[in-house]
């Protein structure tokens, strides 16, 4: 959101050409400070900013005024950042340089995956635009034909391409950069969408004009309809069009008028299909995804939190353990009670030394769960430990432990008591038997035995996904619970 409103503010070159110096900096400012929230929700946004103000000031000739505003919307923004994580850290700090150490100097990012160079062309361009891809490539070519604008005559850049390309330069100069991360995902981009869906909007105008409902919006407002378009070359910025007049879009020309528009013939118009097609390809390749992806896939991890969480307000619930490769479900956003939890922890390796002999519990969970749960779980009624209570710092919860006893009554132990004293002595992280256990039904077959073996039975079911790819996470979320 405050990517789309920072970018629908800048002062792209193509709308700051003769543009009013209150106005410029007033549009500047303004983009700023969406650009700012965005960085502080995600401070790697900043690689796309500091692109795009480094061509604003290499080609404007504001450079007083673009270096005041910078440092007047980024200094404060700095210290509020400062402020929010003294309220969630509980200490001043800044995690900044934590992120650059771990990512960059160390590279420590590939622990959760590694990519190479050209993830981002082959995995993220198509996963973000899907079908729309042909159109955001030729709407990026029709900026990059030279411009015929006799207004822009003054201008140090007049005939060239560079003010329709501007927006793509700053995507593809944002792309680049992430490309030489170790660890990729294609969420990591999802800034660059508005720029792509403009690219292809253009594209889409070129063939078939402007969609209907301008035409009903036009009649709303009398006749003009205010536009906005980061590749419309004028020398004033926004402007009030009639759906009559013709605007310059990527150096072809359009005519807003319903009815009157004519395809632009050339050597491949043939091959352009009917508007109408056109719609019913890229709502049906669309649509679809976005249903299934936001309704249907991966919903069975948020849906058991529903369930717990619910189950917790009536104290159903007193303990919960997520026997899952981490981080795969929410945690306290959903719960929203202060309920003892864990997951198997999975934290990286602070030296890339230790990278392959790193020990993390949900790997070796995965290598043999069911002496894993054997080996770090302990019943409450057990003799062999006592319990220690403390507040977990990251969720001010607290969690209620066991520890095994110094001493025992050699006499009253049996081979079995010796036994297991000896194998939690070996455990790193040693656990009670919590009330409840959430896993993917896929772990099922492995540690039935031992669930049963503790009185475990299922309560819950929910169904997750179609398919999955990564067979730890295949199936549905069940839940378990102490019987």
């Amino acid at each position: 959101m405050f990517a789309v409103l920072a970018y629908q503010s800048w002062p792209w070159y193509s709308t700051r050409e003769g543009m009013k110096s209150e106005t410029f900096e007033k549009n500047l400012r303004a983009s700023l400070i969406y650009a700012a929230m965005g960085c502080i929700c995600r401070p790697t946004n900043a690689v796309t900013w500091i692109i795009a103000a480094s061509l604003l000031f290499l080609f404007s000739k504001n450079k007083h005024l673009i270096s005041k505003n910078i440092f007047l919307v980024g200094i404060p923004a700095f210290f509020v950042m400062l402020v929010i994580d003294r309220i969630g850290y509980k200490e001043w700090c800044i995690p900044l340089i934590n992120f650059y150490r771990f990512n960059l100097e160390k590279n420590l990012a590939v622990w959760f995956g590694e990519s190479n160079m050209f993830y981002h062309i082959f995995i993220t361009i198509p996963v973000l635009f899907t079908t729309m891809v042909p159109l955001v490539f030729y709407g990026i070519y029709l900026g990059s034909k030279t411009l015929k604008n006799k207004s822009a005559i003054n201008s140090p850049l007049k005939n060239s391409a560079f003010g329709n390309c501007e927006p793509a330069i700053v995507a593809l100069g944002t792309l680049v950069v992430y490309s030489f991360a170790g660890h990729k995902e294609y969420r990591f981009l999802f800034s660059l969408l508005p720029i792509g869906f403009t690219y292809a909007g253009v594209s889409l105008n070129t063939f078939y004009g402007p969609p209907d409902i301008f035409t009903h919006l036009n009649k709303l407002f009398r006749g003009h309809f205010v536009i906005y378009n980061p590749l419309i070359t004028n020398l004033q910025g926004q402007q009030h069009y009639s759906f009559k007049k013709s605007i310059v879009i990527g150096g072809s020309v359009s005519n807003f008028g319903r009815g009157s528009y004519k395809k632009k013939k050339g050597r491949f118009s043939h091959l352009i299909p009917s508007k109408r097609t056109t719609i019913l390809i890229l709502a049906l390749t669309n649509i679809p995804i976005g249903l299934f992806t936001n309704l249907l896939h991966a919903r069975g991890v948020v849906d058991v939190m529903r369930y717990l969480r619910k189950n917790t307000a009536n104290g159903k619930v007193t303990d919960i353990g997520f026997l899952m490769p981490c981080h795969s479900t929410p945690f306290y956003s959903h719960i929203h009670k202060p309920v003892p939890m864990w997951f198997l922890t999975c934290d990286p390796p602070q030296n890339k030394e230790d990278l392959i002999s790193h020990y993390w519990e949900a790997n070796e969970f995965d290598i043999n769960p069911e002496n894993f749960i054997k080996s770090n779980f302990v019943s409450r009624d057990s003799n062999l430990v006592t319990s220690i209570s403390f507040t977990d710092e990251g969720s001010n919860v607290e969690i209620t432990k066991p520890k095994l006893l110094k001493f025992y009554n050699d006499t009253a132990m049996g081979d079995d008591d010796r036994l297991m004293v000896e194998v939690y002595r070996k455990s790193r992280n040693l656990r009670y038997l919590p009330s409840h256990l959430v896993f993917y039904s896929s772990m099922l077959p492995r540690i039935h035995s031992i669930l049963k073996f503790n009185d475990y039975i299922e309560c819950a079911n929910f169904y997750n996904t179609l398919f999955e790819t990564d067979i730890r996470r295949k199936g549905n979320i069940l839940v378990y619970c102490k019987n």
